[in-house]
């Protein structure tokens, strides 16, 4: 029998992440019964499509993109950014979101969760403007390419990564290369979920 994405998320995690991640998804199906975080769900369609999937794409991409400080724009209900900061205690974690109501919950699980390696910044990404520049830039739901390397010069170091979660549909724009020459393609990186199948990170070196 194949292993439910419950299962899956917690026997990769250590007890600690585990229990932060039961508790995330106790929260946003809570939530998203008051406000517009993410689509209504069953617990185990919440491991699936939010958690194990933000767990999987962190994991190929910090093995082929080192990183010790991350932007996540367009954050939402957290993803990826709260997975992030769950796993990697030992960075920094930027979650950059304009809705205040989206805040306000983003707050509430970064006191839940104890993450005082986690920020969050009430902003549109054209607004947002950091203390520190970020090694990785990343959007899962945003969906907007030119606006994140417009954007990057702002939040990104030189030398740092811009990754996007995408979906089996999704393809390169090749125009992206003569706008933005300094961003260079550095590929996909494949995963799979358990019923919701092929998933990808597509990433770019800022050089």
């Amino acid at each position: 029998m194949t292993a439910s994405a419950q299962e899956l998320v917690l026997a990769l995690c250590e007890t600690r992440v585990a229990e932060a991640f039961v508790e995330y998804s106790d929260m946003l199906e809570r939530w998203t019964k008051k406000i517009d975080l993410i689509a209504p769900a069953s617990r185990e369609e919440i491991f699936e499509r939010h958690i194990l999937d933000s767990l999987l794409a962190m994991t190929v991409l910090s093995e082929a993109c080192p990183w010790k400080s991350m932007t996540d724009v367009g954050s939402g209900a957290g993803l990826p950014g709260v997975v992030a900061a769950v796993i990697r205690p030992d960075a920094e974690v930027v979650l950059v979101e304009p809705r205040e109501k989206r805040c306000h919950f983003l707050r509430e699980v970064r006191r839940a969760l104890g993450l005082e390696n986690l920020e969050v910044a009430c902003s549109k990404i054209e607004d947002f403007r950091p203390v520190n520049l970020g090694e990785m830039l990343i959007s899962r739901a945003l969906g907007r390419t030119e606006l994140l390397m417009s954007c990057a010069n702002f939040i990104l170091v030189k030398g740092g990564y811009l990754a996007e979660m995408v979906g089996p549909s999704w393809q390169l724009d090749s125009t992206l290369e003569e706008q933005y020459p300094w961003f260079e393609f550095g590929g996909e990186l494949p995963y799979e979920l358990p019923q919701s199948g092929a998933r990808r990170v597509a990433f770019w070196q800022n050089t």
